[in-house]
């Protein structure tokens, strides 16, 4: 009878947890297993409820760091939906669980551990198997011998056939080479295209094949330049069609640097971003070297020379050393205090944000930049009631709402 009931007992617990698993289910990391800032993650969330409920979902990752996505959503009973969040995840090998609750009781748990590949991505977007090969085909066999030795060595290409509804989803790639119909892609996954090339992708566009003079109209009247139209923070090529043979040359020549990242800001906006924070944000200073050098000469001279001499002049060199405890003391103190002075004095959040954009659209890609200054050592969590996402975070632990 016992026996019985410990199997029973098993029984239920096993068909408990492959149903909280057929709940929740991690289909992909990463566009197509590639690494990128941030990187896209497949879920597929179900409903076991039959009446509708607000489902909350957390996703952490762990890599000697922790960084955590939580997205809340309602489902209708018994409903099953796939959704992409964006996560922030070094590219070595990561662990991610997944949780989804309903009423503070979990439903559905799922993990994940691996490493993404960290390529030089090539997203291939194609209207057929026909067109792909002869777009990458063109791609890989154009510029001398050894460019293409490091096009072989360094590229890598990816079929995406799903198309993305965000821009993020695309960060992997260093470039997508668009020749399919655009009839195909709804409203969103438009946007998605045209937000990653503003966001600093290169975009290809093959126009016989996008069938769609619409698509980016104000950046295509004129002829297209063979180095590319600038775009926000992207760069877009156009390309008459396959049939023209010429896509090689946005990968070959002075173009393939940047086609292998190895020319991180091709329209030179780093260098001044990065003057922002220091002209408009709370900034940190410290003593220099040559502050130490003075002071601590400032120390050796009175406390070696002038602290003696008084004293010997006063016939009491027995107080030496009281007046070196002293004089210790206070070039302690002044040293402290001068240092301490600029530090914060309060919590203090600056929000930077950067706009790229053009006379040729109202649109615009935007960084934004968030820094807390705190004046105290404390853990601090960043709650952010808005669709934004941060490529990259210098915290110990981030946490994304």
């Amino acid at each position: 009878m016992r026996r019985a009931l410990l199997c029973s007992g098993f029984v239920v617990a096993l068909a408990t947890s492959l149903l909280a698993d057929s709940n929740l289910r991690i289909e992909d990391v990463g566009l197509d297993g590639y690494w990128g800032k941030p990187a896209v993650m497949r879920l597929v969330v179900r409903n076991p409820s039959a009446q509708e409920q607000s489902i909350h979902l957390r996703v952490a990752a762990t890599s000697g760091e922790t960084n955590t996505v939580t997205s809340d959503f309602r489902l209708n009973g018994g409903e099953e939906r796939r959704l992409e969040l964006p996560v922030l995840i070094p590219p070595q090998k990561t662990t991610i669980t997944a949780d989804a609750s309903a009423g503070g009781s979990v439903f559905g748990h799922d993990s994940h551990e691996g490493s993404l590949g960290q390529d030089t991505l090539i997203v291939m977007m194609c209207g057929s198997e026909n067109a792909r090969k002869a777009a990458q085909s063109q791609i890989e066999f154009s510029g001398n011998l050894q460019e293409r030795a490091q096009k072989n060595r360094d590229l890598k290409f990816v079929t995406v056939d799903d198309a993305r509804d965000d821009w993020w989803a695309y960060s992997a790639g260093s470039a997508i080479v668009l020749a399919r119909p655009l009839t195909t892609f709804t409203a969103a996954q438009r946007d998605a295209l045209e937000g990653y090339l503003r966001s600093g992708g290169r975009l290809v566009l093959l126009e016989s094949e996008i069938g769609d003079a619409g698509f980016l109209s104000a950046y295509r009247q004129a002829p297209a330049p063979a180095t590319g139209e600038r775009v926000g923070l992207g760069t877009l090529f156009r390309v008459s069609g396959l049939d023209a043979n010429t896509l090689g040359d946005v990968f070959s020549g002075h173009n393939l640097p940047a086609s292998l990242n190895q020319v991180d800001d091709p329209w030179g906006n780093a260098g001044r971003t990065d003057l922002l924070p220091l002209r408009f944000a709370a900034t940190f200073t410290f003593p220099r070297l040559r502050w130490m050098l003075l002071w601590l000469a400032a120390y050796i001279l009175i406390i070696g020379i002038v602290n003696f001499a008084v004293l010997r002049r006063l016939r009491r060199l027995d107080y030496g050393w009281i007046s070196v405890c002293a004089l210790a003391l206070v070039f302690a103190a002044g040293f402290y205090f001068s240092s301490a002075s600029s530090r914060p004095r309060e919590f203090r959040l600056d929000n930077l944000a950067t706009y790229y954009l053009d006379g040729r659209s109202p649109l615009a890609s935007a960084d934004y930049n968030l820094r807390l200054s705190a004046p105290s050592r404390r853990e601090v969590r960043f709650s952010i009631n808005d669709p934004a996402v941060f490529p990259y975070s210098n915290l110990g632990n981030n946490i994304l709402d």
